[in-house]
């Protein structure tokens, strides 16, 4: 029997990532699950293999990301980390490490989360820095990286975020309302996202980057 495939996940314990691991868990072309992370997620066992570490442990990633496909779910707040360097940190330093080993252990595919509106070319901080780091994994992996960019997502976090159940209200009210080049401005659930991204890592080639209408069109 043909082994299966092997999945990398940064990122399971956020919104994307929990239900990511959740897809691939049901997924029978996956027989490995390898969950990186300074904690522990609560997905270890059956086929879920946790690493715990600091993602800067690049000595420990070289190591241990052997696998077919990785799964980039890496993300945070500048309220969470404090100052625009933490945050560069995770949202841009961070998937330029994983994506230089991925390049040196001639992985397949790297599947990441970036946002809307990514662009390097904004004055827009947090806007700026996916834009940037999109460039930077494009500039690592070539062909091999492909970038999805919902718009506001819908679903359970396990951190509490101020505002963020009336922003949810809201976009559930207004969303029906964008039609056209607004479309892609809907929120978005969590779990669509997640199995857009198994679906393009297994499914597509010539495509790179999916603006938030289009993760909702792969599933059509």
């Amino acid at each position: 029997m043909q082994k299966g495939k092997t999945a990398l996940v940064f990122g399971a314990t956020g919104l994307v990532g929990t239900e990511l691991v959740k897809v691939l868990n049901k997924d029978d072309r996956y027989d490995e699950i390898k969950i990186f992370g300074r904690h522990s997620s609560g997905f270890a066992g059956g086929k879920v293999k946790e690493i715990i570490t600091e993602l800067s442990n690049k000595s420990l990633l070289e190591t241990e990301m052997t696998g077919d496909h990785i799964y980039c779910c890496l993300g945070t707040t500048i309220k969470k980390a404090r100052t625009k360097e933490a945050f560069r940190k995770v949202d841009l330093g961070f998937p330029k490490l994983i994506a230089e080993v991925a390049f040196a252990q001639s992985i397949s595919k790297m599947i990441v989360i970036s946002s809307i509106g990514a662009t390097s070319h904004t004055s827009n901080f947090y806007l700026k820095t996916k834009g940037e780091m999109e460039e930077a994994l494009t500039g690592i992996l070539k062909d091999k990286v492909y970038f999805l960019r919902p718009s506001f997502l819908l679903g359970n976090r396990s951190e509490s975020r101020p505002g963020e159940q009336a922003g949810k209200f809201l976009m559930k009210l207004v969303g029906p309302l964008f039609f056209g080049k607004m479309k892609k401005y809907r929120a978005i659930e969590a779990l669509s996202v997640a199995e857009a991204m198994v679906y393009i890592a297994n499914e597509v080639e010539d495509k790179h980057i999916f603006e938030s209408d289009e993760i909702v069109d792969l599933l059509s």
